[in-house]
């Protein structure tokens, strides 16, 4: 029953959501579009990136992730966790409440 999301034909595959990931880092935005707090903290790690001269590959291996990754934050597709969002405030040399938009 856990797995019934996976059965409807109604729903398009690319609106389903697995009851195990937390559809706050899907990245497209329900009525369509792209999460705009998503793109605001993209917008600011790519600016963060470019004013201290980071490489998206030099950033994700820095954070530990994958180049994709990165790119996927920057363009607003997929938001960064908590740990990560710490994790660039360092990199950058900033407080993570940088990165978040108000």
């Amino acid at each position: 029953m856990i797995f019934d999301y996976e059965a409807r034909s109604d729903i398009a595959p690319s609106a389903r959501i697995s009851p195990f990931r937390d559809p706050g880092h899907r990245g497209p935005h329900p009525e369509g579009g792209f999460d705009p707090v998503a793109l605001r903290i993209g917008g600011e790690i790519r600016r963060w990136r470019h004013l201290r001269g980071h490489s998206v590959t030099g950033l994700a291996r820095a954070v530990g992730v994958s180049h994709s990754t990165v790119s996927r934050w920057e363009s607003g597709q997929r938001r960064p966790t908590l740990p990560h969002l710490i994790a660039l405030g360092r990199i950058f040399g900033a407080g993570a409440r940088t990165l978040i938009p108000e």
